[in-house]
């Protein structure tokens, strides 16, 4: 797991924990095939009931992780909901949370939370919408200066483009890259480029706003 300090961050160790434990596991399992000898290792491997077991497992395991939080995308969604419910956690509302049954009210689970998602996730798209407005006056500002001292215009940092290459052959002529793939590879890094300057990009929350907004009107 390359996420970097993923132990200090509750939600994700909750269930990155027992996938890092699972695969431990299977890693020791596979130590101890090895230390037991080459033909233990060889013959038995097929029939070892507890690898398949312990890969199970892991793979388990590893599609919960996947499932919430397999890109950036996930876990910076994955950590804002976890932040809307330990607001209610940290609140007066704990007790009613925390210990809820059947006879115990779900305004919580079915109004409260949803509401207040929605309330942070619009303001979050207007902090986000604030700094990129802020961001393009600088621009223009800057692109003003430079043109009243004569200097050219400052260029952009360039795009990586994520393209696969094709397999070139010998004797045959090199095959030309669909513009749509390079379209959609540069629709990609523009992405990449506005989550790593903003977060969550605006046009993705507002998806998941709606969505939140729409649930608490049917709730």
């Amino acid at each position: 797991m390359d996420i970097e300090d993923w132990e200090n961050e509750p939600c994700f160790a909750f269930y990155f924990t027992p996938m890092k434990e699972a695969y431990d596991k299977m890693v020791e399992h596979l130590r101890e095939l090895h230390n037991n000898g080459f033909l233990h290792f060889y013959y038995v491997i097929e029939r070892n009931r507890t690898l398949q077991e312990l890969v199970i497992e892991l793979i388990r395991q590893y599609n919960i992780v996947k499932l919430l939080a397999g890109d950036d995308l996930k876990r910076d969604q994955f950590k804002f909901m976890y932040r809307m419910q330990e607001k209610v956690y940290n609140c007066a509302l704990k007790n009613t949370f925390v210990n809820r049954n059947k006879d115990s009210p779900e305004a919580i689970l079915n109004k409260v939370i949803p509401e207040l998602t929605v309330f942070h996730t619009m303001m979050h798209i207007r902090d986000v919408d604030d700094r990129k407005a802020l961001d393009i006056e600088k621009k223009a500002k800057k692109k003003a200066e430079r043109e009243e001292l004569g200097l050219s215009e400052e260029e952009e940092e360039e795009l990586v483009l994520d393209i696969p290459q094709p397999e070139k052959k010998k004797g045959k002529k090199k095959v030309e890259i669909d513009p749509e793939i390079i379209e959609a590879a540069r629709v990609a890094a523009l992405y990449k480029r506005e989550l790593a300057t903003y977060g969550v990009s605006t046009q993705s929350v507002s998806a998941f706003s709606s969505v939140a907004h729409i649930a608490c009107c049917f709730t």
